[in-house]
């Protein structure tokens, strides 16, 4: 019973130590902050418990405080971003999502932050041109980057009866050509160590849509330059793609809206767990 009545003792105090007028506005300043503060206060005036305040730079903040310092759970909105979650000793420390939104580009920043830094956690950036890389971060550094408009590696996505197979290329005046099959129709591409990713010529894209393909637009042109000069594109993803006796899914393709040829680049191999060029047999052996 002792026990009990010293704990109640020692709470009282603790209630009482606040007064919250969250009707009225005063005007507080100290080192870290100035403005308009509404909610309650300690006995030394100091923002204690619940309470907001519209800085007089602009923003506001509004959520629990300790000493006047922000503590706690809050949401801090500045002229150019947001940021709501954990605070420690006034400052953005804890757990938490920043947000930051311009015209050319949004971010959005999800985990553990240090003084508004995100320390664990994820990045993502969404462009006004509808590129959306999304980083890992890891003790502040970015320790993965993965981009919707870049073909990955991912185990799902290969189909396969076989661990490997070994598709042969067909050179032709010092070019390369590979032919590949989307869905049931059978195209070449030329084999370009030097372009990016998997390209699709104008007449072969027409062809292709007249045969039914399945793919996604995700309402994103670029510019390219390499065979033939500069050249609109357009990312798709494609639902499938087989090569040899492989079948790839969510492929990442553009698509060339003005020219005819048909790219094979390195990046398109990343789909794979592994890739050998043997260029005396003129082969490529691909690894499920």
């Amino acid at each position: 019973m002792k026990n009990i009545i010293f704990s109640l003792l020692f709470i009282i105090p603790v209630i009482g130590f606040s007064q919250c007028k969250k009707e009225n506005k005063e005007f507080v300043e100290n080192s870290y902050y100035y403005g308009s503060y509404y909610g309650c206060l300690n006995d030394r005036g100091l923002p204690e418990g619940k309470g907001g305040i519209e800085f007089s730079s602009g923003g506001s903040y509004e959520g629990n405080w300790e000493s006047g310092k922000m503590s706690g759970n809050g949401v801090y909105i500045s002229n150019e971003w947001k940021y709501e979650g954990q605070f420690q000793d006034g400052r953005m420390t804890g757990k938490g999502v920043f947000t930051q939104v311009s015209p050319d580009y949004t971010i959005i920043q999800t985990g553990v932050f240090n003084n508004r830094n995100l320390i664990k956690g994820t990045e993502k950036v969404i462009h006004s041109n509808g590129v959306i890389i999304v980083n890992t971060f890891l003790n502040g550094s970015v320790i993965s980057e993965r981009r919707n408009n870049r073909n990955y590696y991912e185990a799902s996505d290969i189909s396969s009866n076989v661990e490997s197979t070994i598709v042969s290329t067909v050179r032709e005046d010092d070019k390369y050509f590979i032919s590949l099959k989307v869905n049931s129709v059978i195209g070449e591409w030329y084999f370009d160590i030097g372009a990016d990713g998997i390209s699709i010529g104008k007449r072969l894209f027409d062809r292709l849509v007249e045969s039914g393909i399945k793919y996604r637009d995700l309402k994103m042109n670029v510019t390219s330059f390499g065979v033939g000069g500069s050249s609109e594109n357009k990312y798709i993803i494609l639902d499938e793609i087989t090569i040899g006796e492989i079948t790839v899914k969510n492929v990442v393709a553009t698509v060339r809206l003005e020219q005819n040829y048909s790219l094979l680049g390195v990046q398109f191999f990343d789909k794979f767990s592994n890739v050998e060029w043997d260029m005396k047999a003129e082969t490529l052996k691909l690894y499920k």
